[in-house]
């Protein structure tokens, strides 16, 4: 189990990083939950009771984590994948940024861009309003790019006109369809 010190050097490194807007408030939720429920559990008593062991130690605790019977029954490869990016992440930024209030204050995480519709819209009126059309590469900049998740490790990926008619649907479905592998 961790010790309150090791666990509440953590927590203070977590709330700090959220405060200062290194860490948005779901990656802070994250984080938090995975120096809880994950990191905790794991370690030996040495870990728990150093930060400079926990942090020497960080490979084989994600390791451990994630040949744990329990969690590898409990989640799929994607979840799994996703755990140990959060784990390493938490541990490599608090062994970079958190020892010291130093360098705590000089850490300026510069933030993820999610894409969203508005955003892509954003985007593509900025590419049209400097330009008509310069060829296929802008056409194709113009065109809503859509990612569907297939399988935990696949995504088919379309590439749409803003403008697609009910006829250029049907085409796209047409072609969708025929690719199905009937078993």
């Amino acid at each position: 189990m961790l010790t309150p010190t090791v666990e509440s050097k953590l927590a203070m490194f977590i709330n700090e990083a959220e405060r200062k807007g290194n860490y948005p408030p779901n990656t802070a939720d994250s984080m938090r939950s995975v120096a809880r429920r994950l990191i905790s559990p794991v370690l030996t008593d040495s870990e728990s009771g150093s930060m400079d062991t926990l942090l020497a130690h960080s490979a084989a605790i994600v390791q451990r984590i994630c040949n744990n019977k329990n969690n590898r029954d409990k989640w799929s490869d994607g979840s799994l994948r996703t755990n140990r990016t959060r784990i390493a992440t938490l541990l490599s930024d608090y062994g970079e940024h958190g020892r010291t209030p130093q360098a705590m204050a000089a850490w300026k995480r510069t933030p993820r861009i999610i894409k969203t519709r508005r955003n892509v819209e954003k985007k593509e009126h900025a590419i049209e309003s400097g330009a008509e059309s310069r060829g296929s590469q802008e056409s194709r900049q113009s065109m809503y790019s859509i990612e569907i998740p297939l399988r935990p490790d696949m995504k088919a990926v379309l590439l749409l006109p803003p403008d697609l008619s009910e006829i250029e649907a049907k085409k796209v479905k047409t072609f969708v369809d025929s690719c199905v592998t009937r078993q």
